[in-house]
C-alpha cells in the first residue's frame, strides 16, 4: 500500500514536472517569438530631457511647457524618491527590470479573481511601456515590455531610469514631471517639498483626477496616507514621521487654492439662481427616428434666443483654475497633435528632437482665453457640482490659430469630435443654398410642423414662425426651416459643399445634417473652418497652429501653405454674414449686442443622450473682419452625471464668453465693418403681398404700400410688382419667361431700363430724330428711365402724343 502511494506520488510530482517543464518552454518559445527583434531606443528614453523649440508668432520666445522642467536626480529631494519607490515599486532598487515576486504575487490575485485584477509592472516596465510601446493590452505587447525593461536595466543605473521616469509622469491639469507639478499644487521648487507633500505628488498619479490636492483635497489626503503608510513599511520613514506627516495640512498653491474655494462658495448661488431662471435651454424633439438614415438621438439643436435672466452674473473675483505656469499648456499640446501628423513622427520622439517648430500662438489672446474660461460667472455647476469641460479657439481669419485654451486634456482639435447642433446650418445649409440661388435672406418659408418623408423635426417648446423669412429662421435657429432647405438643396449637395471644406460626412447622414445631429460629429477645428471661410469671404484655407517646421541643420521640413480655395462668392459670404450680424444683435446670441463693432455669430446645443432636459453640447461661433473664436462648454465624457445644466444653451453661457473675450481682445483697436461686395443690393419688398399671399415681390416705386427691405444679388433678383396694366400693346407687354419680367436688369448694370428685342431689326424704341432730341432721357436722380414729356408741347401727356405710334407697333 504504502509502495502503491509512494509510486503515484512520484508519478504526480513527475507529471507537475513535465508540466512545468513543457508551460516553461511554450512561454520561453512565445516569448522569443513574440519579443524577437526589439531594442532600446536611448532617443526615446532621453525624451524627457526635451530638446524641441516651439516659437510663437513674433518669433522672439521659445514656448515648452517642456523646457526648463526637467530635475536632474541629485535635485530630487530623497523622499520623493523614496515616496514613489514604495508606492510604485518597492523592490526597485534590487530587481533587475522585472520583479518576479511581484509577478508571482499578482498572478495569484488573478486566478483568485478569476480575471486580471492587479498588475505587476515595475517602474522600468512603466518607463519602457510610457517610451517604446503603445497602450494595447497584449500578451505580444507584455512580453516586449519585459524584455526591454531588463534591457534598461542593463543600460542604465537606477538612478537615470528614476530621473527620466520622474520627470515624465503626467499629474492631470497638462502638468508633466515633478518639478511643474511641485509648482503647481504646491507652488513650490522640489527641494522646498515636505514629507507630506512628497507622498501626496506620489498619490496623484495613481488617479490624477480623484487624489488631485487641489480638486479633491479630502480623497488627496487619502491617498497620501497611504503612500505614507507604504514609506513606513519599506523602513524609509519613522512611525513618529508617518504620524506628523498625516496630520500635516495640505499647503496649497494659493491661486488654485482661492480658485476651489470660490467653486464651492458660489455652488448654493447658482442653485438658488437656477430656481428662478427662465430657461431657455433647447431641449428639442428633432429626432423622430423613423428615418433609418438619422442618427440624432443626442442634438438640442434650436436655441432660442436667451433672456437676461438665464446668464444672471454671479459676481466673482476667483483666481483661475489652472496655474498661470500651463497657460500655454493646451496649445502646445494641440501644436504637438499637429506635428506628429505632418511629420509622422510620434509625440514622444517629437519632443526629445531638436526640432525648431514655429506657430500662429499669440501669448496675448491665448491670455485672454485663459481669462474668460476661468472666470467663475461663466462656469455654471450641473446638479451633480460638476462644472462644464470648456474650451475656446481663436483663429485669425488667414486660417491661422493663434490661441487655443482648455480647462480638460484635450490635445486634438482636429480629432476630437462632438455633436455641433445649430452651428452647422449657416455653413452646410444656408450658404450652399445661396450659392445654388436657391433662397435669399428674404425668402419666404413655411415654419410649421411638417414631415419630410418620415422626418419630423420639431421646434423648441414646439413653437413655429409660420410664414417667415430666411433671416427670421436663421436668427430664431428654427429646425423645421433649416430642414426644409435642405430638403430642397438635397443633403448630396451640402454634403458636397462640405467637402470643399475638407469635412466628410457620413453616408447615413440626411436631412439630420441640417440640425447638426451627425454620425461622426464635428471637429472644433472643423466648425472653426467653416466660420473663417465665411469671415474670408468664401475663401476657405486649412486651419492649423504650425507655421512652419525645421530639422536640427534649420532645414525646411514643412511650411504651411496660405493658398486660398475660392468655394463661395463673395455675395453668398456677405448674405449669410449680414444675417448672422442680425442674430448677434436679436436673435439667439443676442447677449453680444453691446459690442461696438460689427460680430456676425450663432449659437448651438445638443442634448445628452441619457436625458434629453440636459445638455452635453453648447456652442457659440463668432467673426469679425480679423477674427474667429468658437467656444464650447461640454461633457466630454457624455454621461448623465457630468451633463451640462439645462441652463447651459449655446446662446448663453459660451455666447457671454464669448463677449467678454472679444471685448478685451478689441478694446483699443476695434474691428472695421464687413465691405458690401458690388453685386449685392438693397430693395424694397411689399409686406401685403408677403402676408397674404406669402409671396417675395419688389418694388420699383413706393407708394402708399406697406413695405420692408432686405439685400439680395443682383444674380438672384425678385420678380417685382407690375405697376402699370397691360393695354394691349407691344411696349407694354410682359415676357412671362424673363427673370424679373418686363422690367428686366442688364448684369452689368449699365444697360437701358427696358431690354431690347431680341427678334426686332434695331432697338425696341426707335430715337426721334425729327426734334433733335432722344425718345428717353434717363433721369440722373434716380437711375431709372423716365418718360419725359414733350418739352415742345407739355400741356399734353407723352403717353398720348404718340398713342398711335404704339399702336403701330403692336
Amino acid at each position: 500500500m504504502k509502495k502503491t502511494k509512494k509510486t503515484l506520488f512520484k508519478k504526480i510530482s513527475l507529471f507537475i514536472c513535465l508540466l512545468f517543464i513543457t508551460g516553461a518552454a511554450v512561454f520561453s518559445a512565445f516569448f522569443f517569438t513574440a519579443s524577437f527583434g526589439v531594442s532600446l531606443d536611448a532617443s526615446k528614453i532621453a525624451a524627457a530631457e526635451s530638446k524641441i523649440q516651439i516659437f510663437d508668432i513674433y518669433d522672439g520666445r521659445v514656448l515648452t511647457k517642456y523646457d526648463k522642467s526637467y530635475a536632474k536626480y541629485k535635485d530630487i529631494p530623497k523622499n520623493l524618491v523614496n515616496a514613489f519607490v514604495a508606492s510604485e515599486d518597492k523592490r526597485f532598487f534590487s530587481h533587475r527590470g522585472v520583479d518576479p515576486v511581484r509577478i508571482a504575487g499578482a498572478l495569484v490575485s488573478d486566478v483568485k479573481a478569476g480575471g486580471f485584477v492587479e498588475g505587476a509592472s515595475t517602474i522600468n516596465q512603466q518607463l519602457i511601456k510610457n517610451t517604446h510601446l503603445s497602450d494595447e493590452k497584449t500578451l505580444t505587447r507584455k512580453a516586449k515590455e519585459i524584455k526591454l525593461a531588463i534591457m534598461l536595466d542593463k543600460a542604465y543605473p537606477k538612478e537615470k531610469i528614476l530621473e527620466v521616469y520622474l520627470n515624465g509622469l503626467y499629474f492631470g491639469n497638462s502638468v508633466y514631471g515633478v518639478k511643474n507639478a511641485a509648482k503647481f499644487f504646491f507652488g513650490k521648487e522640489l527641494f522646498e517639498l515636505s514629507l507630506s507633500e512628497c507622498a501626496a505628488l506620489a498619490a496623484v498619479i495613481k488617479n490624477p483626477s480623484k487624489y488631485s490636492p487641489v480638486k479633491n483635497p479630502n480623497d488627496s489626503r487619502a491617498g497620501r496616507a497611504l503612500v505614507l503608510k507604504r514609506m513606513k513599511a519599506c523602513g524609509y520613514i519613522s512611525a513618529a514621521e508617518e504620524e506628523t506627516a498625516r496630520a500635516e495640512g495640505l499647503s496649497l498653491n494659493k491661486k488654485n487654492a482661492d480658485a476651489r474655494s470660490a467653486r464651492a462658495r458660489y455652488t448654493d448661488i447658482n442653485k438658488a439662481d437656477s430656481n428662478n431662471t427662465n430657461s431657455n435651454n433647447a431641449n428639442i424633439n428633432n429626432a423622430n427616428a423613423n428615418n433609418a438614415n438619422l442618427n440624432n438621438a443626442n442634438i438640442n439643436n434650436s436655441d432660442s434666443i436667451p433672456t437676461e435672466k438665464d446668464t444672471d452674473a454671479k459676481t466673482s473675483n476667483a483666481s483661475a483654475f489652472f496655474s498661470e505656469t500651463n497657460i500655454s499648456a493646451p496649445y502646445i499640446d494641440a501644436v504637438l497633435s499637429e506635428a506628429e501628423k505632418i511629420t509622422g513622427i510620434d509625440k514622444k520622439t517629437l519632443i526629445a528632437s531638436e526640432y525648431k517648430i514655429a506657430t500662429f500662438f499669440d501669448p496675448g489672446k491665448q491670455n485672454l482665453l485663459f481669462a474668460a474660461l476661468s472666470d467663475e460667472r461663466y462656469s455654471l455647476k450641473n446638479k451633480n457640482g460638476k462644472i462644464p469641460d470648456a474650451m475656446a479657439v481663436l483663429a485669425d481669419n488667414g486660417g491661422g490659430i493663434n490661441a487655443f485654451y482648455s480647462n480638460r486634456y484635450i490635445g486634438d482639435l482636429f480629432s476630437l469630435k462632438r455633436q455641433p447642433g445649430s452651428t452647422v446650418k449657416p455653413i452646410l445649409v444656408y450658404a450652399p443654398a445661396f450659392k445654388e440661388n436657391l433662397i435669399s435672406p428674404a425668402s419666404i418659408v413655411d415654419d410649421a410642423k411638417k414631415d419630410f418623408g418620415g422626418y419630423s423635426p420639431s421646434n423648441y417648446r414646439g413653437k413655429y414662425l409660420g410664414y417667415t423669412t430666411v433671416r427670421n429662421a436663421v436668427k430664431h435657429s428654427s429646425n423645421v426651416a433649416a430642414v426644409e432647405i435642405l430638403n430642397a438643396l438635397t443633403p448630396e449637395k451640402s454634403k458636397a459643399f462640405a467637402r470643399e471644406m475638407n469635412i466628410n460626412l457620413s453616408n447615413r447622414d440626411n436631412l439630420n445634417i441640417a440640425l447638426g445631429g451627425l454620425t461622426d460629429g464635428l471637429s472644433p477645428a472643423e466648425i472653426t473652418g467653416g466660420y473663417v471661410m465665411l469671415a474670408n469671404r468664401g475663401n476657405f484655407r486649412d486651419l492649423g497652429l504650425i507655421r512652419s517646421i525645421r530639422g536640427k541643420d534649420g532645414n525646411l521640413i514643412y511650411e504651411k501653405s496660405l493658398r486660398a480655395k475660392k468655394i463661395l462668392s463673395d455675395e453668398d459670404a456677405y448674405l449669410m454674414t449680414d444675417i448672422l450680424c442680425e442674430t448677434s444683435k436679436s436673435g439667439t446670441t443676442k447677449f453680444l449686442a453691446g459690442l461696438p463693432f460689427a460680430a456676425a455669430s450663432k449659437s448651438g446645443t445638443a442634448a445628452n443622450a441619457a436625458d434629453k432636459r440636459l445638455n452635453n453640447d453648447a456652442w457659440n461661433v463668432t467673426y469679425t473682419t480679423e477674427d474667429t473664436l468658437l467656444v464650447w462648454q461640454g461633457n466630454l465624457s457624455n454621461s448623465a452625471e457630468n451633463a451640462l445644466s439645462g441652463e447651459v444653451t449655446g446662446g448663453s453661457y459660451p455666447t457671454l464668453i464669448a463677449k467678454k473675450i472679444l471685448t478685451d481682445l478689441y478694446r483699443e483697436n476695434p474691428p472695421g465693418n464687413f465691405q458690401k461686395p458690388g453685386g449685392i443690393i438693397t430693395l424694397n419688398l411689399d409686406k401685403n403681398i408677403m402676408e397674404t399671399e406669402h409671396k417675395l415681390t419688389a418694388l420699383k416705386t413706393v407708394k402708399d404700400e406697406k413695405i420692408y427691405t432686405d439685400i439680395f444679388k443682383t444674380t438672384n433678383l425678385p420678380e417685382f410688382k407690375r405697376e402699370i396694366k397691360n393695354d394691349g400693346s407691344a411696349w407694354f407687354r410682359r415676357k412671362e419667361q424673363e427673370d424679373g419680367g418686363w422690367f428686366h436688369r442688364d448684369k452689368n448694370n449699365g444697360a437701358e431700363w427696358f431690354e431690347r428685342e431680341k427678334n426686332y431689326d434695331g432697338e425696341w424704341f426707335e430715337r426721334k430724330k425729327n426734334n433733335g432730341s432722344e425718345w428717353f432721357r434717363r433721369d440722373k436722380r434716380n437711375g431709372a428711365e423716365r418718360f419725359e414729356r414733350e418739352k415742345k408741347d407739355n400741356s399734353a401727356p407723352w403717353f398720348q402724343r404718340f398713342r398711335n405710334f404704339f399702336q403701330r407697333l403692336s
